[in-house]
């Protein structure tokens, strides 16, 4: 693993500085070849293989979602509906279960969720995500390690697993090929999304592809997007 500061050679102590104590107790559980790099802005970049400059954008993000939602119904949205956010009622609170690079917590954040935990398990995109709520102080209790290590409480828990990808056609944007090269597909997601509908909540939500079959059996109902679909479990617990 290599580290550099504004693209100069740095040591790890000297890298550590820009690091919270967070970031480096994490940073040694890594052993996957990359390098880190700290930009000008102090922000936190991962370079691997073809890859430069992967970082989570999240002022930009938001920004394009307040924007959107200022000029169109949140409550149209299939995210929205989905975790049940309805006009005059109370936000539920939400658990994302698979943080990854921090699009639909952004997402939910843009909707005006404001009680919003997130978990990664992966290091290196737990690393990116901390750089992300310490540079742009967002109001996300994130997590690092599996969901199932953690007692759950919470309206909604959010599922997003990452599948094999099976279309080799289509050309993945460069996050999501990060996904599928370094993190690696999702092998237990069924396990795990078994065991969240067991977990104290109202609901579990799964993302999937519109042409996959349900992770889970017999959705109480399921929420179509363009080519995303959102199954409903209603939980008794």
């Amino acid at each position: 693993m290599q580290f550099t500061i504004r693209s100069q050679n740095s040591s790890l102590e000297e890298f550590n500085q820009y690091l919270t104590e967070q970031q480096i107790d994490i940073l040694k559980t890594i052993d996957a070849d990359l390098d880190l790099d700290i930009d000008e802005h102090g922000h936190l970049n991962l370079k691997w293989k073809d890859f430069t400059g992967l970082k989570i954008k999240a002022d930009q993000l938001l920004q394009y979602h307040k924007t959107f939602f200022y000029k169109n119904s949140i409550y149209k949205e299939p995210l929205a509906r989905a975790i049940g956010l309805k006009k005059g009622q109370v936000k539920p609170s939400v658990i994302d279960a698979t943080g990854g690079m921090l699009g639909d917590s952004l997402l939910m954040l843009g909707m005006g969720i404001d009680n919003l935990k997130t978990y990664e398990r992966h290091p290196v995109l737990a690393l990116l995500i901390l750089d992300a709520i310490k540079h742009y102080d967002l109001k996300i209790d994130f997590h690092f390690g599996s969901i199932q290590e953690f007692i759950c409480r919470s309206s909604v828990i959010y599922f997003d697993p990452m599948y094999h990808e099976k279309n080799t056609k289509a050309s993945p944007k460069k996050s999501m090929a990060i996904f599928r090269e370094l993190v690696g597909a999702d092998v237990d997601a069924a396990n795990v999304a078994k065991k969240l509908c067991m977990e104290n909540c109202q609901r579990v939500v799964i993302k999937r592809s519109r042409k996959a079959s349900p992770l889970i059996e017999k959705p109480h109902h399921t929420i179509e997007g363009k080519s995303t679909c959102y199954d409903v479990y209603l939980c008794s617990n």
